[in-house]
């Protein structure tokens, strides 16, 4: 078609309309979504600005332009730009920045307070438990070592009687051995004296047989 035949200085040009005409196209688009963004934001703050709110936890401000607040505080909040940071103002006037998780409303708080008291209780129960089996495991550990004491003293007892009984034994066989040995020499000592008048006998009558032998010889004479 011959329509379809161009120059190139109308092609460029043509080119060039194409171009704006998207460049119109995205920055319309542009401008719509940040429209949109700030409208839902702006319907977001007017929701919750001056919404009154309670401190979860206490924040200290690191910066100036933050605000220190203390956990039970009741603030109003003044915007909320989304970024994790809220503006509020306290009772005493003062507006800075917070944390936006540091504030729920009264009813999320009194919720998170009792959940907290049910914990303490539940803590001081486990904590009693624990006390009682604590102080079973101390009392059975006192009679057992009671018991042991026990047992000790009188295992001594029996070792110190076992030990003087052996001691009688020993006394008692040194004494018989000594005994044995005095006996024996006292036997020893007994037949050497036996020994010895058996000898002094035995002369005193081969004295008296020769003196009677030499009576006879000289009677005979």
């Amino acid at each position: 078609p011959r329509d379809f035949l161009v120059t190139s200085e109308e092609y460029a040009e043509d080119d060039d309309e194409e171009d704006d005409d998207e460049e119109d196209d995205d920055a319309i688009e542009i401008e719509e979504k940040e429209a949109a963004a700030k409208a839902t934001a702006e319907e977001h703050a007017d929701k919750e600005e001056g919404t009154k709110l309670t401190v979860s936890f206490d924040y200290d401000a690191a910066e100036d332009w933050q605000l220190s607040v203390l956990e039970g505080e009741s603030v109003r909040m003044v915007t909320d730009p989304g970024d994790g940071w809220a503006e509020v103002v306290n009772s005493k006037a003062k507006k800075g920045f917070v944390p936006r998780d540091f504030l729920v409303t009264s009813e999320e708080y009194s919720a998170m307070a009792e959940d907290g008291d049910d914990e303490e209780d539940d803590n001081g129960e486990k904590d009693g438990e624990e006390l009682e089996a604590i102080v079973e495991v101390i009392e059975s550990d006192e009679e057992e070592n009671s018991a042991a004491a026990v047992n000790a003293a009188k295992e001594s007892e029996e070792r110190e009687a076992a030990e003087a009984e052996a001691e009688a034994a020993a006394t008692d066989k040194e004494t018989e051995e000594k005994n044995a040995a005095e006996a024996a020499i006292k036997a020893e000592k007994e037949a050497e004296e036996k020994k010895a008048a058996e000898a002094a006998a035995a002369a005193v009558s081969a004295a008296q047989e020769a003196e009677e032998k030499e009576v006879a010889a000289a009677a005979a004479a």
